[in-house]
């Protein structure tokens, strides 16, 4: 914001360090070594569990986002998580503007997948010139017959979608489960029940969203223009 404490256009971010013992209604923690890239893009991927009440009587869950630096490291591929929030400030709109700031300190153009069972702060990303961060539905995982209409982020079917990520969440710690940093993330997944319809593992579902985001980027999604008989398009 500028001085008068107003949103600045186009978006930017400055980033302030907590002193030791110091607190902030949000948070961003972002691991050693690994610093924002803006020039890079379809480098880091975001995946968003938000909610849409200031406070709950029925449910202990927070927000969460996490980031994921894909690419390569030498010859090392790398899927890391490099940042990671989990809080509920005393107004959802912190949440939302907080998250909003992470996608443009990390270029997340395109490239910000929210569960779209909460869909106030994909409201937020498009009233505050973020609709350029957000990722569009992921309509290679979803089955042939899905009914879906929505732009951007992805509905968390029971039969379709939600195993998906539960099968994407269990191969990444397989895979990177020792590169993880972050405890509010290795504590979720160590937590998570897969049979509770309602999850409060929000960092784990964070993680599973965004990961569900780089599957549907390397799948190829078929759909009919009506400039061409055959079209092939990334998600």
């Amino acid at each position: 914001k500028d001085e008068f404490m107003q949103p600045v256009w186009p978006r930017k971010v400055k980033m302030t360090m907590l002193a030791a013992g110091e607190k902030a209604d949000f948070e961003l923690k972002i691991a050693k070594g690994f610093m924002p890239e803006p020039n890079v893009p379809n480098q880091d991927i975001g995946g968003i569990d938000s909610y849409d009440q200031d406070l709950s009587q029925t449910t202990k869950s927070l927000g969460a986002m996490v980031v994921i630096r894909t690419g390569k490291f030498g010859e090392t591929p790398i899927n890391k998580i490099i940042a990671s929030v989990r809080c509920r400030p005393p107004r959802k709109e912190i949440f939302y503007e907080g998250c909003l700031m992470v996608s443009v300190l990390f270029n997340l153009r395109g490239n910000t997948l929210i569960d779209y069972g909460k869909p106030m702060i994909i409201d937020h990303y498009l009233r505050n010139e973020g609709r350029q961060f957000l990722a569009p539905r992921p309509k290679s995982l979803e089955s042939e017959h899905s009914e879906q209409s929505h732009e951007f982020g992805v509905l968390l079917v029971p039969k379709t979608t939600k195993p998906n990520m539960l099968s994407l969440l269990q191969t990444y710690v397989v895979d990177y489960g020792d590169t993880i940093d972050f405890e509010e993330v290795i504590t979720d997944l160590l937590d998570y029940d897969v049979e509770q319809k309602v999850s409060d593992w929000d960092a784990a579902d964070a993680l599973g969203i965004a990961l569900l985001r780089i599957k549907d980027m390397y799948a190829g999604v078929r759909y009919q223009d009506p400039e061409a008989e055959d079209t092939f398009a990334a998600a």
